[in-house]
């Protein structure tokens, strides 16, 4: 199995021990190391001439790994322009007269859109952004501390340390950031949001910043949004099949509430999209309100809250005016959100939205305590996707045995998954449909008690058991 291009951690120290030059002559090159062995790519199974070099660089002994022809040259393309072969350090190096000239043009927007432009600082923040991308990067944070700053990537939920510039050098990363975001520069003890679109490899990703002052400065994140998250279906949700089945239905008959809950980042409003994907088409009027806009969908009228002067509730009496067949509220907050919701559902639209609860039998008691009368939710409410994202089994290295006569999975570890045996994140959840018993509940608050026998009859299948049959399957570990 060849090793890919985005499989490769650009972050590994490995890639400081060698220079590009060198890298170019011996057509090998060495990506990973462990305490035994330095694993190298190379595009072709004559090259091993020249492979003493590696032995005595790295005292090691070398596992070949094979890389197709294009992407070899895209590693040594990366590692060409980028930060790793030594350019962060040159940052850190820049003359005092060089960062004071450019703290003098720092109110100017010229100096930015010019000068700027052939300068250390869009560079590193182009190389930054790119090394994110490639290591599939959902946010990077900027924390400023008394006498550096740190930078810390979030990778399938975890927080890894990238590297660190200093206080000098991070003053002028968050000007340049905020001129591409349109934000004040002159501002620096006020939050600010924003965003900008960033070009990488022929795709567009969308970047959204948030500052926030600090005790040592303005801490920056940045959320990267791409087209991969974009490009999820509901059918890629790990869920009971019958559950799927009966949400499907519910979409076709389009009239209705579906919540969507789970923990800040299990991928809520990914989910939602996925619901509105299927039901586009010429024929159905499909409006969403969101605060923000995470992804821009084809067939979709999307509407920005505080972006077209109007407030989160004044945005959602204005867009049912625009007669919705389906309408996605980004999230119920409080009570009149929840009641336009509530009122929306029955009265003939389809809203998708999401709740803040610990599970799908909790959001009920939520929307009580918004002051939903429990009849109008028995009435209104149709289905309820609890949801978490799980850390999923390297696939590189996942390997089927036979343990006392029955079939495991077992992960020994390997270089795409740093040796961890887990690579990227699946989506499991539970679904509790409203049907005529638990309506009858809900009216009478006595929905817990029903529930609890649907657990028991497996009606409702929950999360736990989802799980189970996640590591059953080999998806994930327990």
């Amino acid at each position: 199995m060849y090793i890919r291009f985005e499989d490769i951690d650009f972050t590994s120290d490995v890639f400081d021990k060698i220079s590009i030059k060198l890298l170019k002559e011996i057509r090998l090159i060495p990506f990973y190391e462990d305490k035994r062995y330095v694993h190298v790519l190379k595009d072709s199974e004559d090259l091993f001439v020249q492979d003493n070099i590696i032995k005595l660089i790295y005292n090691k002994e070398i596992k070949y790994e094979y890389i197709t022809k294009d992407d070899f040259e895209r590693v040594l393309n990366y590692l060409e322009k980028s930060s790793i072969q030594g350019f962060y350090e040159n940052i850190l190096q820049t003359s005092p007269e060089q960062i004071e000239y450019a703290k003098l043009g720092e109110e100017k927007e010229e100096f930015y859109n010019k000068e700027i432009k052939s300068s250390y600082i869009v560079r590193t923040i182009d190389n930054l952004i790119e090394k994110a991308i490639l290591q599939k990067v959902s946010d990077i944070h900027f924390e400023p501390k008394n006498k550096n700053v740190i930078v810390r990537f979030r990778i399938d939920g975890d927080l890894v340390k990238s590297t660190e510039f200093s206080q000098d050098v991070y003053q002028m990363i968050v000007s340049r950031i905020k001129i591409l975001s349109k934000l004040d520069i002159t501002k620096h003890q006020e939050a600010q949001d924003g965003k900008f679109v960033f070009k990488y490899n022929g795709e567009d990703y969308d970047i959204r910043i948030s500052i926030l002052p600090t005790l040592y400065g303005e801490r920056l994140s940045l959320r990267i949004l791409d087209d991969e998250a974009n490009n999820y279906t509901f059918d890629d949700l790990y869920i009971d099949k019958n559950a799927k089945s009966s949400i499907l239905k519910i979409l076709e008959d389009q009239v209705g509430l579906i919540l969507v809950v789970g923990p800040t980042g299990s991928g809520k409003t990914t989910t939602l999209y996925s619901l509105l994907k299927e039901k586009i088409n010429e024929k159905i009027n499909i409006i969403t309100v969101e605060d923000p806009i995470e992804y821009s969908i084809d067939g979709v009228s999307q509407v920005q809250v505080n972006n077209n002067g109007l407030g989160f509730t004044e945005t959602l009496k204005t867009v049912l005016r625009q007669d919705p067949d389906v309408f996605m509220i980004g999230e119920i907050r409080d009570e009149e959100s929840a009641s336009i919701a509530i009122r929306s559902a029955t009265t003939g639209h389809l809203v998708l939205s999401t709740i803040h609860a610990s599970d799908a039998e909790t959001s009920i008691s939520r929307l009580i305590d918004l002051g939903v009368p429990p009849f109008l939710i028995a009435t209104s409410l149709k289905a309820i996707i609890f949801q978490k994202l799980v850390k999923k089994r390297c696939n590189k290295c996942k390997k089927e045995v036979i343990v006392n006569n029955k079939k495991e999975f077992i992960n020994e570890g390997c270089p795409v998954c740093n040796n961890t045996g887990l690579k990227g994140r699946i989506c499991l959840g539970e679904v509790l449909i409203i049907d005529e018993e638990l309506k009858s509940s809900i009216i009478s608050q006595n929905y817990e008690f029903i529930i609890n026998e649907q657990i028991k009859s497996k009606k409702f299948i929950k999360l736990s058991t989802i799980l189970k049959r996640a590591e059953k399957e080999g998806l994930i570990k327990k």
